[in-house]
C-alpha cells in the first residue's frame, strides 16, 4: 500500500517547544477534515487502547455486556458487568459475571456439546467465569480468570462444583486480552477506523442533514479483507450508528453493528447502545457511565490498584494454571 506523510505541528506554550508528528496514511484516506476516516480517527486515538493516542486524558466507562452461554440459549444469558479505565500506555479493565439462571443438563449428542463436555458418569460439565482483571499496557498483557465448574447429573442436579484460577500471558500489543472491550467499541460506534483502509466516496450519499450512507474498503481481524458499509451521525463525530461487513463471495455479511442513544464526555461520544454479531456470537452492550477524570481521582487509582493487585497475586496451588501465548505455540503449565 502507497503512503502519503502529513506533517501535524504540535505547539507547547508553557514549554515554548514545537513538537512535530510524522503520520503516515493511506493514500485512499488523505483528504481535508471533511473525509470520515479522519474524523473517526481523532476519537478513535483516544477512545482505543493501544493505539498512538495523542492525549494523557484519562477515562472510566462502566458497561454491561450480556450474551449466550457458549454451549447455547439453554444455558442461559451470561451477563458481565465491567468497569475500565485507560489513558495513553495502560488500560486495566475489572468483568463481574452473572447468569440468568443455574446451569441445566443437556444429553450427550446434543447439538453444541462433544462428549469432553461429560463425566465418565455421564454428568454434564459446565464452565462458567466468575471474574476476570486485565492489565494491557507497553510493559504488561495479562488476564487473571476465576472460573466455576459445575458437574450436573441427568435428573438436573449440580453433584458438585470447583473453582479453577487460570492467568493468561499475552503478547505486548495483543488485543485478544481485551476483545471485550474491542467489542464494546464497536457495538457503541467506534473503534473502526484501525479496519478501513480507504473511503469509497462515490459509493457515498447523504441521508439527511444529519446521517451519511458511507462505504469503506478494510479489514477485520488478521485475515478477512472486505468492504464495511455503515450509516453514520455526521454531528457526532461519524459516531457509526449501523454497518454490515461483507466479505466476497458472501451474500450476507459476517459482522453487524446496530446502536441508539448516545452518553457523551469532553467532545467524545458513545453510543448508549449497541448489538455486535460476528458469525454466531452476539453481544449486547449498554454503558453505564462515561467521564473523564484527572490523575488522581480516587476511583481510578483504586480500580488501577485493584487490578494490578490481583494480576500480579501468588496464584492457588492446585487449582491454577498459566496459559502464555506470547511463544509460537501456546503453553499450558500446572500449577503446583
Amino acid at each position: 500500500m502507497n503512503y502519503h506523510i502529513r506533517i501535524i505541528f504540535t505547539a507547547c506554550i508553557q514549554s515554548a517547544a514545537i513538537v512535530v508528528f510524522f503520520e503516515f496514511v493511506p493514500i485512499g484516506a488523505i483528504a481535508t477534515e471533511s473525509n470520515p476516516m479522519l474524523v473517526m480517527q481523532k476519537q478513535d486515538c483516544i477512545l482505543t487502547p493501544g493505539m498512538n493516542q495523542a492525549t494523557n486524558r484519562q477515562l472510566i466507562v462502566s458497561f454491561i455486556m450480556t450474551k449466550p452461554h457458549h454451549f447455547g440459549p439453554a444455558q442461559g444469558l451470561q451477563v458481565d458487568t465491567c468497569r475500565a479505565v485507560w489513558t495513553s500506555g495502560i488500560c486495566v479493565i475489572k468483568i463481574m459475571s452473572d447468569y440468568e439462571h443455574g446451569p441445566v443438563f443437556r444429553p450427550i449428542g446434543t447439538r453444541g456439546y462433544a462428549e469432553y463436555d461429560y463425566s465418565t458418569k455421564g454428568e454434564l460439565i459446565v464452565w462458567r467465569s466468575a471474574q476476570k482483571h486485565i492489565i494491557f499496557s507497553k510493559d504488561k498483557n495479562d488476564m487473571i480468570e476465576k472460573s466455576n465448574s459445575y458437574k450436573v447429573n441427568s435428573n438436573g442436579a449440580v453433584v458438585s462444583t470447583n473453582t479453577v484460577t487460570q492467568l493468561y500471558r499475552y503478547s505486548i500489543g495483543s488485543r485478544d486480552s481485551i476483545y471485550m472491550f474491542d467489542q464494546l467499541l464497536l457495538a457503541c460506534g467506534r473503534g473502526f477506523s484501525h479496519h478501513l483502509s480507504e473511503w469509497v466516496a462515490n459509493k457515498s450519499r447523504e441521508l439527511d442533514t444529519n446521517m451519511e450512507s458511507l462505504e469503506f474498503n478494510g479489514s477485520h481481524g488478521k485475515s478477512l479483507k472486505g468492504r464495511w458499509v455503515m450509516t453514520c451521525q455526521r454531528t457526532l463525530g461519524f459516531l457509526v450508528r449501523e454497518c454490515n461487513f461483507y466479505v466476497a463471495g458472501l451474500e450476507k455479511p459476517v459482522l453487524t453493528v446496530a446502536n441508539s442513544g448516545v452518553i457523551e464526555c469532553a467532545e467524545l461520544s458513545l453510543a448508549k447502545t449497541g448489538v455486535f454479531r460476528y458469525g454466531d456470537h452476539e453481544a449486547q452492550c449498554e454503558v453505564l457511565d462515561f467521564e473523564q477524570v484527572d490523575p488522581s481521582n480516587a476511583g481510578a487509582i483504586a480500580l488501577r490498584n485493584e487490578v494490578v493487585n490481583q494480576v500480579n497475586a501468588d496464584l492457588p496451588r492446585g487449582e491454577s494454571e498459566i496459559i502464555d501465548f506470547r511463544g509460537s505455540k501456546a503453553r499450558r503449565m500446572s500449577v503446583e
